[in-house]
């Protein structure tokens, strides 16, 4: 039904649109042996009377420490190399601090400085 939909909806967009039913036959199996593996996991954990991290099979994100600030603290920051005065922002190659706007702004939905004229 519908959510099967959804979860198509998901898969197509994780594709490079080629070939995207190939591409998203391969990424149902993958999901579906990573259900398997931690259903096995979490048996066996069971039965040692431990717990098991498991795979998240909606496909949500960490949630992140700081949600709410716009910014990294100075002792977490990187090094950036330097820019010369031309280029007005410098883009770091490294993943490591992610920021979500649409989630950021949901936030701060009433906050007059994040106001579009």
């Amino acid at each position: 039904g519908e959510l099967e939909h959804r979860r198509v909806k998901r898969f197509y967009a994780r594709t490079n649109k080629n070939r995207a039913v190939r591409q998203m036959t391969q990424l149902e199996r993958r999901e579906t042996y990573l259900m398997r593996t931690s259903g096995r996991a979490r048996a066996k954990a069971s039965k040692a009377g431990k717990t098991v991290a498991t795979p998240n099979p909606q496909g949500h994100k960490r949630k992140l420490k700081n949600k709410s600030k716009a910014y990294i603290p100075f002792a977490e920051s990187e090094a950036l190399p330097y820019t010369t005065p031309d280029q007005h922002h410098h883009i770091s190659p490294s993943r490591n601090f992610t920021f979500h706007l649409s989630s950021w702004l949901g936030e701060h939905r009433g906050d007059p400085a994040i106001q579009v004229n």
